[in-house]
Order: structure tokens, then C-alpha cells, then sequence
């Protein structure tokens, strides 16, 4: 197995739960109707009990494969996604202390 590559189930899983949060502050900054915070606060929760399955289950995986570097690049990319979670509800504080 090539171990230069990212598990898929760890970049689709960054991907959606990236984007998702963007789309959804972009549109409360353009719009700033705080509905978009509240289904933001919702899909924050439900990602990361997402984000935290796939990261247990990759670290399961790991010690179980003779591959872990494949898989710690995979968990590597979703922890990095939890401080992007972190910068989105800054921001989602920020802009509604603002108004």
C-alpha cells in the first residue's frame, strides 16, 4: 500500500466538514440572519461526533495494520479540522457580538 496517500474515508470526512461549516458561515455573514448560526451550532456537534468516529476508528485501524504513518496522516487531517471548528465558532462569536 502506497503511504504516501491519505485514508479516504479521513479526506472525504475534512472535505464535507469543512465546506459545510464555510457555506453556512458565508451565508450568515452575507445574510446575517442567525438561523444559519443555530443549524451551524447543530452541524457542529453531529461533525464532530463524526469527526471523532473516524479519527477512533483509523486509530484502531492502525494498530491493527502494519501501516499506521498511512493512517496517522488520515487522523493528522482531521484533528487539523477540529482547530478549523475552533476559527468557525470564534467567528460565529465575533460577528454575533457585532450586530
Amino acid at each position: 500500500m502506497n503511504e504516501t496517500k491519505i485514508p479516504s474515508i479521513a479526506k472525504y470526512t475534512a472535505l464535507v466538514t469543512f465546506l459545510v461549516p464555510l457555506v453556512l458561515a458565508l451565508a450568515f455573514i452575507g445574510s446575517g440572519n442567525v438561523e444559519f448560526l443555530f443549524v451551524g451550532f447543530y452541524f457542529f456537534v453531529f461533525a464532530a461526533l463524526v469527526n471523532l468516529v473516524v479519527i477512533f476508528y483509523l486509530a484502531i485501524l492502525g494498530a491493527r495494520r502494519s501501516y499506521p504513518t498511512y493512517l496517522l496522516k488520515g487522523i493528522a487531517l482531521l484533528l487539523l479540522n477540529v482547530l478549523t471548528f475552533i476559527a468557525f465558532v470564534a467567528m460565529g462569536v465575533y460577528f454575533t457580538n457585532k450586530k
